[in-house]
């Protein structure tokens, strides 16, 4: 069965807009509300699970469309919260993290017929790329707000790793056990527009949703019998 790769790429129609649209909302909204101060690992900010929407969103509408939810989504929830120190930094960080996910899982031939096995390590990658970019980013920030030797601005910056860790981590989990749910909803809203305009159903995206999407656990178990 074919590969959901470039070959497949999503299509941006009205359909991906409103996804894209809610996604964004949905990460305002998840790393607003869903979220606990990072002060007891000694950091600055919150815990949050708004990087589970934008694992979510790379994975359903590519590198994109899980840019734009990453990159504006988390960036109006630190204005809204208050962080403002943060929010050009989070726009780069979060928008780069959707990105490489969204392209590993969506239009790369990376580990074909490895579904399962590719989203994991998307999710891997653009985690890494939110850790290390924090930690990049509380470095210049804090040697910016006053002066401190190098080995102390090391630690400061060193102390937001565990707290992102932990919420990469946590949202990571969370986005792999939701995928497959949300993957057949996305697929079927394309498949009825597409109905809707030629009078017939697309059956390469009632496949894609259904079967290599939703079931591709079962088959990767199957190849590597």
């Amino acid at each position: 069965m074919e590969e959901l790769t470039s070959k497949r790429a999503p299509r941006v129609n009205t359909v991906y807009v409103v996804f894209a649209a809610f996604f964004t909302a949905l990460v305002f909204v998840v790393t607003l509300f869903a979220s606990i101060p990072a002060g007891f690992l000694g950091a600055n900010g919150n815990i949050n699970l708004g990087d589970a929407i934008i694992f979510l969103a790379s994975a359903v509408l590519g590198p994109a469309g899980g840019a734009i939810a990453g990159a504006v989504g988390a960036t109006a929830a630190n204005l809204a919260g208050g962080y403002m120190m943060y929010a050009p930094f989070t726009f780069v960080i979060k928008g780069a993290a959707g990105f490489v996910c969204g392209f590993i899982c969506r239009k790369s031939n990376f580990i074909k017929n490895k579904h399962a096995l590719r989203r994991i390590i998307a999710m891997a990658l653009a985690a890494a790329v939110i850790v290390t970019g924090y930690f990049l980013a509380e470095l210049v920030i804090i040697s910016s707000g006053f002066a401190t030797s190098d080995s102390a601005l090391m630690v400061a910056a060193l102390r937001t790793i565990p707290g992102n860790l932990l919420q990469v981590g946590i949202s990571g989990v969370i986005a792999f056990i939701v995928l497959p749910k949300i993957y057949p909803v996305y697929f079927k809203t394309q498949a009825s527009r597409t109905a809707a305009q030629s009078g017939g159903e697309d059956e390469a995206l009632i496949e894609d949703g259904n079967e290599v999407l939703l079931n591709d656990e079962h088959k990767d178990e199957h190849n590597d019998g």
